[in-house]
């Protein structure tokens, strides 16, 4: 099955991986480098979201939060600028109660008065680290091609790499005196329970002027059809139809 991966951070990479080592045919776009392991699998590279969606059967987004699921989907170049004309009948889809991964970071507060080190000091590099800005473009014939830097971090171990200047002006890696730990925001917005079981809830609405009926079906085909690729210990349970 020819499968689109967006987001291809800490933890979709290993997600994509198994889908490549499955036998699947991978297509993806995500904001830094594409990990050396996702190319070595032949997965192609699209220029953004909607080149995901023209090519793949079935698109995967693995982002942090509710409002950049919804960017990848419907912003300019998004997924459903991409969908193929017999997906029109589908209005949106919203993906909701997606629990944000995070991450940890514990440090001693004498270890820091040690080195010379405040937490607003850590702060300010950790997000100069990680803001995305707009690098320029260049002019190639008619066309311009736009410049985005690298450098966003993609695992826990990049940020402890990451370097501190202490109060005697050398450096120190912020791994050396702190513990950063990965996992998911322990006060999420939003929690939905199937069956007693932590879900996430996918609203499917339909375009106007459409046959109920039809789309229905359609949306049971295509759901159906997802059944190979679905996660172990993931299932999709109906709720409501209406």
């Amino acid at each position: 099955m020819k499968i689109g991966f967006i987001g291809l951070g800490i933890m979709g990479t290993p997600m994509a991986l198994h889908l490549a080592n499955a036998g699947h045919q991978l297509f993806v776009h995500t904001r830094s480098q594409v990990p050396e392991a996702i190319q070595a699998a032949g997965a192609v590279r699209c220029d953004n979201a909607a080149g995901v969606a023209r090519e793949a059967e079935v698109v995967f987004t693995m982002v942090p939060d509710t409002p950049d699921v919804e960017a990848v989907l419907f912003n300019e170049n998004g997924v459903a600028h991409g969908l193929k004309d017999s997906a029109g009948a589908v209005r949106k889809v919203v993906v909701d109660g997606v629990q944000r991964e995070v991450a940890y970071l514990e440090v001693s507060r004498s270890r820091l008065a040690e080195l010379g080190i405040d937490l607003q000091q850590i702060a300010d590099v950790l997000g100069s680290q990680n803001v995305v800005v707009n690098a320029g473009h260049v002019r190639v014939g008619d066309d311009y091609l736009r410049i985005s830097p690298t450098g966003n971090f993609t695992s826990v171990q990049e940020i402890g790499d990451v370097l501190i200047s202490a109060s005697d002006k050398t450096l120190v890696r912020l791994s050396d005196f702190a513990t950063i730990t990965r996992a998911y925001e322990e006060e999420p917005k939003k929690l939905y329970y199937i069956n007693g079981k932590p879900g996430l809830s996918i609203g499917i609405s339909m375009a106007a002027g459409e046959n109920v009926v039809n789309v229905g079906r359609a949306v049971n085909h295509k759901m159906a059809s997802l059944q190979s690729v679905i996660p172990v210990g993931m299932e999709m349970v109906p709720v409501y139809d209406q």
